[in-house]
């Protein structure tokens, strides 16, 4: 609408046509993104097992080098323009092959705090930081915090991983049960970082994980209002989260 006859004429020989974008939202599952594929206009769904079935060597997804066949953390959350007629599988090796490239730069710079991470464990580390904080200002923050439990052997005991471990169809905060449950994902009942990631982080949240804040906290809470109190000692962590969980910000 609104071309003339010569610019319609222009756009055909040089094969110019309509984009369509698509947003891949950080901090969702994969199954989240495969959804939303198949409902984007323009886009033409494929049999993707939203389940993750799918073996990620037969679909000719980029592996980055892992051996996990897991498709959770394989995406990298972007805007994505696409023609028409588009497969949802060719967005999803674009975004696969986006986290490559993100994970490799992050990798390359890392620090010496996580230098005995694996590429593969600060993709795991990462999706655990962006489902514990949105804010630029907190994440390396709690990076540390992850880091230095888990060189002192301290059990991280990350809240999402434990809603993470509850499957997709169970919902709602989370019970002194389910904290005690153990699964794969329960970072309460085990140690270390759990087997797979736990979401798609951003690239903020990756760099981040290969780059965490020194300092000597080992505890943070979250206030309330978006924010965490950290703090370096069981004891003063037990003030803190007294204080917000209850509901007194006084």
């Amino acid at each position: 609408q609104g071309d003339t006859a010569e610019g319609i004429l222009n756009k055909i020989a040089i094969g110019d046509s309509k984009l369509f974008s698509v947003t891949l939202i950080e901090g969702k599952r994969a199954s989240h993104y495969i959804k939303q594929l198949k409902k984007t206009e323009g886009i033409v769904s494929t049999n993707i097992n939203i389940n993750y079935n799918t073996n990620l060597f037969d679909a000719n997804l980029p592996t980055c080098g892992f051996k996990s066949q897991h498709m959770e953390g394989r995406f990298y959350p972007d805007t994505y323009f696409f023609a028409p007629g588009t497969k949802d599988i060719q967005i999803l090796k674009r975004a696969a092959l986006r986290m490559c490239k993100v994970l490799t730069q992050a990798w390359a710079s890392r620090s010496n705090e996580s230098s005995h991470m694996s590429i593969y464990e600060g993709l795991i580390l990462a999706s655990i930081i962006e489902k514990e904080s949105a804010l630029v200002d907190e994440v390396k923050t709690i990076s540390g915090v992850f880091v230095r439990r888990l060189s002192l052997g301290m059990r991280l005991q990350a809240d999402p991983t434990v809603i993470y471990g509850r499957g997709p169809d169970r919902s709602g905060p989370l019970t002194k049960e389910d904290l005690r449950k153990d699964t794969p994902y329960n970072t309460y009942t085990r140690s270390g970082l759990p087997l797979t990631p736990i979401t798609n982080p951003s690239k903020i949240s990756i760099n981040a994980a290969f780059n965490p804040e020194h300092g000597n906290e080992l505890y943070f809470v979250a206030k309330g209002d978006g924010t965490h109190q950290f703090s370096a000692k069981l004891q003063e962590h037990q003030v803190a989260v007294e204080k917000y969980r209850v509901g007194s910000n006084k």
